[in-house]
């Protein structure tokens, strides 16, 4: 099978393979570590062209390891990096496979009685700060200050224990935060703290009563809404069967 489309969410990567024997197209899911830097073609399809792409002028995706390479014009572009690996259209499955093997995320089991204490969302990836149980005092810079999308850092580190990362990997689950639809939230993490949902899933469908609009600011409040909270333990996300992975 020959690599003939790759698309991405996050660091969760859709590959599409061109089977000969079938003579159809086979989409595999890979699901990289999120310390790697990705970018594929769309992320810079202005500065080319299909034909660029199909007879290996540029790169299909570009992977670097912990590393930051600017990619703001092609002669500039990740694939430039001394430490990049690219991935090229018609590239055998067998060599693709080799090739992302050191930037494939490991399952990881943590503490079941961690609990939540700040996020971060990439894609449909979302990076899990965990606390421990009984910590109530855990807070970051400006976390008092609305809107916390402009405002707010991270948990500050000595409150940390570990961290995890939950992929959502359903056609379905798109993975939002609280300000989504918003351009200041109402919301500081504060909020978080004391119960406010800091991110959601839409769970609802086209035949819904009330419609279906992908990142709808009510969703936030919408009863199928799948909402996700600060201080929730994490062996309720690996009760939902997640996969979890390393950050």
């Amino acid at each position: 099978m020959i690599l003939q489309d790759i698309s991405r969410s996050g660091n969760i990567l859709y590959l599409d393979y061109f089977n000969d024997e079938t003579k159809k197209i086979e989409t595999t899911t890979e699901v990289l570590c999120t310390r790697h830097q990705i970018q594929t073609y769309n992320d810079m399809y202005e500065y080319m062209s299909d034909k660029d792409i199909s007879n290996g002028t540029f790169a299909m995706a570009v992977l670097l390891d912990g590393e930051y390479a600017e990619w703001y014009k092609p002669e500039l572009y990740w694939g430039y990096h001394k430490n990049a690996v690219m991935l090229f259209a018609g590239m055998d499955k067998k060599l693709v496979d080799k090739l992302l093997k050191p930037f494939k995320a490991k399952k990881k089991v943590v503490d079941k009685n961690l609990k939540v204490i700040d996020f971060e969302i990439y894609g449909r990836q979302l990076k899990l700060y965990l606390g421990k149980p009984d910590c109530e005092d855990y807070w970051g810079d400006d976390w008092n200050d609305t809107p916390y999308e402009h405002n707010a850092g991270t948990v500050y580190s000595q409150y940390v224990e570990d961290t995890v990362v939950v992929n959502f990997l359903g056609d379905d689950e798109y993975i939002l935060e609280a300000c989504e639809g918003y351009c200041n939230s109402p919301w500081c993490k504060e909020d978080f703290k004391k119960g406010a949902p800091f991110a959601y899933i839409d769970r609802s469908t086209e035949d819904d009563s009330d419609g279906y609009s992908w990142g709808r600011r009510s969703f936030v409040d919408n009863p199928k809404a799948e909402k996700f909270y600060y201080n929730t333990p994490i062996k309720e996300f690996y009760k939902k069967k997640y996969l979890i992975t390393e950050a």
